[in-house]
């Protein structure tokens, strides 16, 4: 009778053992099964993320380098203008190339700052003419009123490739005129035609 039980428990234990190899074979195999399956999954293609070349403040020659080949990239220019000797202007710009196609290049402009500020020459000539100290101030505080109409204003145009790069070229070296907005195709509230002008 013992022996029988002995027998029976052998019995048992080993059907115990073949039952938890066949879980863990069944484990084993849908891992491996699964391992495969994700391999043989085709990868979805991602389209390549075009880099945005943010030039630092300032870095002309980075943003012009950028134009040359079409690069989307931005920088803030801030530059000061003398006008006829009268008053110097100091303006900051954000500027952002948005791409191109068929050699043509889109530039995106928008006036970040305008300050206004009367030379010691054109001080010295109102003087002479009678201003006093506080018209020549009231007339300076409302130049700078009008020149803070022009912050925000933005606008893009779409260049010639090579005639961007040659724009950017010739303001670095602090050549403006109102003439370089022609044959480019500008639109925007910083090139409208109205002008508005504070009168006190």
């Amino acid at each position: 009778m013992l022996i029988k039980k002995i027998e029976l428990m052998l019995s048992v234990n080993a059907l115990t053992k073949t039952a938890l190899m066949i879980v863990a074979c069944a484990f084993l195999f849908a891992a491996v099964t699964s391992d495969v399956t994700a391999q043989q999954k085709p990868k979805r293609l991602q389209k390549p993320q075009i880099k945005i070349i943010s030039c630092k403040a300032d870095d002309e020659d980075c943003f012009i380098q950028a134009a040359e080949t079409c690069r989307k990239a931005n920088v803030t220019i801030t530059k000061s203008i003398d006008l006829f000797g009268m008053f110097t202007t100091t303006g900051t710009s954000y500027q952002e190339i948005k791409g191109g196609r068929n050699g043509n290049c889109t530039i995106y402009f928008r006036t970040e700052k305008v300050d206004v500020k009367f030379t010691e020459e054109f001080i010295r000539k109102m003087k002479v003419k009678g201003a006093t100290q506080q018209q020549i101030e009231q007339a300076e505080l409302k130049a700078n009123k009008n020149a803070d109409l022009t912050e925000g204003m933005d606008g893009v145009c779409i260049y010639k490739t090579e005639t961007l790069v040659a724009l950017l070229k010739k303001w670095k070296d602090g050549n403006f005129s109102t003439s370089d907005w022609k044959g480019g195709n500008c639109r925007g509230t910083m090139f409208d035609q109205t002008v508005r002008i504070i009168e006190q």
